[in-house]
């Protein structure tokens, strides 16, 4: 598998803090401990057979995060009717003062599986190693999606759950994109930016207030409130 990542200067990490880059969507965290097992055990499903990775492709990728995984996923996304949510596409939509560190890419896919085998090959072709692999999870369905119930126990039937296929890398299996089906707890609202479907920002706040009582998942949805509804106030005030 031949390389086609080859930077063409010194690499600095993107910081939010880099006086010379103010601004970046930022690299994905550790896996939260906070959450369920049942959300941070997935499952390998697919795995390439292409070289392993040294250290140096693994830096660069790390460091280069933003300029190589975005430039995949919107030029997958820009091909079908699939759905960017969640903290990359918020930040798509405001300005730069309301922006906030992104942990990954999330997707509404009518095709989840394909779409996370074809960044996981696009991933892989321009590192130029196996760095990317996808996993899956079956999250179980309540009100919003607004929580984990774990794997399938023999009270449930498959209709009590939807499937989750998450692209990593190595070395610590940091999640990069997440694609799942597309929810039909209410009727969506989206608008296209450069090609791509976006959630729009009055669901995105819709959706921050539903899952913000959720332990893991309530800092991040109200500094989303905080910001969306801190932007669409700014607007209004320039009217």
């Amino acid at each position: 598998m031949k390389s086609i990542f080859k930077p063409s200067k010194p690499l600095k990490l993107l910081s939010l803090n880099n006086p010379s880059k103010p601004y970046s969507f930022g690299r994905p965290s550790p896996p939260n401990k906070s959450r369920p097992p049942s959300v941070r055990n997935k499952r390998v499903i697919e795995k390439n057979d292409g070289p392993s990775c040294n250290v140096e492709q693994m830096r660069n990728y790390r460091e280069n995060w933003d300029d190589v995984l975005l430039p995949k996923v919107t030029k997958e996304l820009k091909k079908t009717d699939d759905i960017m949510h969640g903290s990359y596409s918020v930040n798509m939509q405001v300005s730069k003062s309301y922006r906030r560190e992104a942990h990954d890419i999330d997707v509404w896919s009518k095709r989840p599986k394909a779409m996370a085998t074809r960044i996981e090959n696009a991933i892989d072709k321009c590192v130029g190693c196996d760095i990317a692999h996808v996993k899956v999870q079956k999250i179980g369905k309540s009100p919003n999606r607004k929580q984990s119930l774990g794997p399938p126990g023999n009270n449930k039937t498959p209709k009590d759950y939807f499937t989750r296929y998450t692209v990593v890398t190595q070395p610590e299996n940091d999640v990069d994109v997440d694609f799942s089906t597309i929810p039909d707890d209410r009727p969506l609202k989206t608008r296209t930016l450069k090609g791509v479907r976006h959630e729009t920002l009055d669901s995105a706040l819709e959706r921050a207030y539903d899952i913000q009582d959720i332990p893991y998942r309530a800092e991040r949805a109200k500094q989303d409130i905080k910001r969306i509804e801190g932007y669409m106030a700014s607007k209004k005030r320039k009217k």
